[in-house]
């Protein structure tokens, strides 16, 4: 399943994918958005490694951030 935070918001998204009973999760942000990245790792999230994105326009540094079960369920 993939959501773009234009669409649902990356928290909105977390919280409806931990609702639903999701084992695991996975997210792409733009490294340079350290916001992000930093609202993220107050809901749990952990930097698991970066990569470089196709992006729409240009390539970008990305890192992952990845949730497991255990943290999703205490995110609901």
């Amino acid at each position: 399943m993939m959501f773009r935070a234009a669409e649902h918001g990356g928290a909105a998204a977390i919280a409806a994918l931990a609702a639903a009973g999701m084992p695991r999760l996975g997210l792409a942000v733009v490294a340079q958005d350290v916001g992000a990245r930093a609202t993220f790792a107050r809901m749990g999230g952990v930097e698991a490694g970066g990569l470089i994105g196709a992006g729409l326009l240009w390539k970008s540094d990305t890192i992952l951030m990845v949730w497991d079960g255990a943290v999703l369920g205490k995110a609901r």
